[in-house]
């Protein structure tokens, strides 16, 4: 429907406006009526809120006392001697001195100005009409139109719009949990080719190459997610930073290098308990076991590849982390302290041995093809293996990703099959150029094939052409990497193929360095900093546990235990052997003899520096003991039942002991503080419930095997010892 009125601005009466608006307020706001009212009866409105009018009235009853307003009048007569440059943009109007009528609207519109303004600004010595330079200045604050007119009359931009990432896409009030700009984070780092622990914090995010200002926890994963941090100073905290005393890292308010573009998968989120105690710094606070098990867990969830995408930094003065002058928080990778670059393609398991690669990409293709030409185990004639990975086709395919301008192709590895992702230069590492980089063998489009088919790799072009194309002739041609581009033969030349046999003599060698590094001494690590001990901590809360369940399963006088499917006997606390009772010096007691049944294969590791094999030539490994006379403290740990009998799956498995079972004292050594061992020759019935001989017993050989039919259990025999005192090292 279309609607005809009067829209001018002009006709619009302010106080007809201003009244109705009074009206709303007092329906919305009972209490408004009176204090409208108290304000109008004191004689305050819109123009004179304290009580003085901001607009000067003429006295209507003696309009011959008149007197112009002397700071108008001197401030008229400086405009008028100095009026203002052309460069002066102020716009400010005197009051007028007139009044028509009292009516408010009329002297509002009646303004006298203060000058003569130019409606042009100086800029750079010319005279710049001030629309224009304004329009310049906010030339980039707003979106540019199309240049379409049809489209700029719609309204349209130039540009697609771009998604805006700090919409919240949630069920959640809050949003759903995600790393934002500022957040702290953890990660691993490469150090000296060792992996530490680094707390570092977020100074920015993109996703699909879009800065974003923060990214959803599910979307880290992504292989387009990027964060890039800056690591904290961690310094020991003391007790004014933590009263409490259950933290022992605090942040220094300092900052170390920077790291860009990290993957997101590597970097995560933490939540560190935030200190306050100085008013105006708020810093982090961190405690040892926590750091420990963040680290042990970022490399556990670590995949191969993603150790060659660890990023590496300089030793300092505070990084690695420092504790008494030795490095705190290394990521140990399978038992050792170095960095797990092995996991990767950066070593050729085809080679015996094994080859070290160089990290760079065109070497790695180098190596690989040099397997293609001399390599009997991948012939290009009947496998036509893959460059980066040595897997035949077609179980290994790769593509090319869609073409964009005149660009040079990429491969697109989300679509490819391979699984070593290898990064190179394609126009780089297409031409075979000197004996240090003769390798041409890249992925190319066959000139037979379609543009959606696998590429093929230049040193199989001539198979793939008698395999596929049924073509046992040259030349052989493939497309070129621009559009509409003629097609390229190729052909391996007899000069690379000479370069390239040197290079595949000479794999085995190491290049040597053109200058020594310089010598730095090693960094100290400290034992109770480790990722490992993590685990240790682990595995001594559980066996706590274990043992507390232990002891309280022993308090039943129930010894057997009636199964839906079959009645088994496990042992009792009451079966042991008695305990000696000056035992209990350290809170906790050991079997004098050990239980019958089953010996389990292994005691635990600290006890091996007091083991002795019984009838056995071979040579036990010990661990170094100090010879020195320092009190060695024990554990606060007690060994559990579980560790002198065997467990209950093993128990189960076993018949219950039996008389004339023989446990043969064997005299021992003396111990350092002059003990007598106790050492017990144990021979206990197999699994299966067959009983050892007489003859077996007295063989000297130290395997057995169990003689009944149908039994394949074979073991090495084990002599226990057993001392008056054991003394458990941490």
């Amino acid at each position: 429907a279309n609607w005809k009125g009067d829209v001018h601005v002009r006709n619009i009466s302010l106080l007809t406006a201003w009244v109705q608006g009074r009206q709303i307020a007092e329906e919305l706001i009972p209490t408004a009526r009176r204090i409208l009212s108290d304000a109008e009866a004191a004689g305050w409105d819109m123009f004179s809120p304290l009580g003085s009018s901001l607009i000067h009235y003429l006295d209507e009853e003696s309009p011959e006392d008149f007197e112009p307003d002397p700071d108008f009048v001197s401030e008229a007569t400086d405009a008028q001697d100095n009026p203002p440059l052309a460069t002066d943009d102020s716009h400010e109007t005197l009051p007028s001195s007139y009044h028509p009528d009292g009516d408010v609207e009329d002297a509002l519109a009646i303004a006298e100005p203060a000058g003569k303004f130019s409606p042009f600004v100086e800029i750079d010595g010319k005279k710049v009409p001030k629309a224009k330079a304004l329009s310049a200045m906010m030339r980039f604050r707003g979106a540019r139109s199309s240049t379409d007119r049809l489209k700029r009359v719609a309204g349209l931009l130039s540009f697609n719009p771009t998604v805006d990432g700090s919409g919240i896409i949630s069920d959640g009030a809050l949003g759903s949990p995600s790393l934002r700009i500022g957040n702290p984070v953890a990660l691993v780092v490469a150090c000296e080719e060792q992996m530490f622990l680094a707390v570092a914090q977020v100074i920015n995010l993109s996703l699909a190459g879009s800065s974003v200002p923060y990214i959803t926890l599910d979307m880290l994963a992504e292989p387009s997610a990027k964060a890039s941090v800056q690591i904290l100073k961690l310094t020991r905290a003391t007790i004014s930073d933590d009263p409490s005393q259950t933290h022992d890292w605090r942040w220094s308010l300092k900052f170390e290098t920077t790291l860009s573009d990290i993957p997101g998968n590597l970097v995560h989120p933490i939540n560190p308990e935030v200190s306050v105690i100085e008013a105006g710094k708020p810093t982090y606070l961190f405690d040892s076991t926590t750091l420990l098990t963040v680290g042990a867990t970022i490399h556990d969830q670590m995949q191969p590849a993603d150790f060659l995408l660890v990023p590496k930094i300089k030793r300092s003065e505070s990084f690695p982390y420092r504790d008494q002058g030795r490095a705190c928080f290394l990521v140990e990778h399978e038992g050792t302290d170095r960095l797990g670059s092995d996991a990767g393609v950066s070593i050729c398991s085809k080679c015996s041995p094994a080859v070290t690669l160089n990290t760079n990409g065109q070497r790695i293709l180098e190596h690989m093809a040099g397997h293609i030409l001399f390599d009997p185990a991948f012939n290009s004639n009947v496998q036509q293996p893959c460059g980066t990975c040595l897997r035949p086709h077609p179980h290994c395919t790769l593509y090319f990703k869609p073409r964009r301008g005149r660009g040079v192709r990429q491969v697109d590895w989300d679509r490819s099959t391979c699984g070593n992702r290898v990064n190179f230069n394609m126009a780089n590492a297409s031409i075979s150029k000197d004996a240090d980089s003769p390798c041409s063998n890249v992925p190319v489009q066959c000139s037979l094939c379609d543009d959606h088919s696998p590429l093929v790799w230049t040193y199989n072009l001539e198979a793939h052409w008698r395999d596929r194309h049924k073509r046992t002739s040259g030349p052989y041609t493939y497309r070129n990497a621009q559009p509409n581009g003629a097609f390229i033969t190729y052909t391996i030349s007899e000069q690379e193929r000479k370069w390239m046999h040197t290079k595949w003599d000479n794999r085995f060698n190491k290049a040597k360095t053109s200058r020594p590094k310089t010598k730095r001494p090693p960094l100290l690590i400290s034992e109770a900093h480790r990722s490992s001990a993590a685990l240790r901590s682990a595995q001594a809360a559980l066996a706590t546990t274990s043992n507390s369940t232990a002891d309280h399963s022993a308090s039943f006088t129930t010894t057997s235990i009636s199964a839906p499917i079959s009645s088994v006997t496990v042992p009792s606390l009451n079966s042991l052997p008695p305990l000696q009772d000056d035992e209990d010096d350290f809170g906790f007691e050991m079997p004098l003899d050990p239980a019958p049944g089953p010996v389990p294969k292994s005691y635990p590791s600290d006890c091996d520096d007091e083991l002795e094999y019984i009838g056995d030539d071979r040579e036990v490994a010990r661990l170094p003991v100090d010879n020195d006379d320092e009190e060695t403290l024990p554990s606060t740990i007690p060994p559990g039942p579980n560790e002198f009998v065997a467990d209950v799956e093993a128990a189960a498995n076993s018949v219950p002991a039996q008389e004339g079972w023989e446990r043969t004292l064997i005299p021992g050594q003396s111990t350092r503080i002059g003990r007598k061992r106790r050492v017990y020759e144990t021979q206990g019935p197999c699994e299966c419930g067959e009983i050892l001989t007489e003859a077996e017993r007295s063989d000297l050989d130290s395997a057995v095997r169990c003689t009944k039919a149908g039994c394949e259990t074979e073991w090495v025999r084990t002599y226990l010892v057993l001392l008056y005192t054991s003394l458990i090292r941490i």
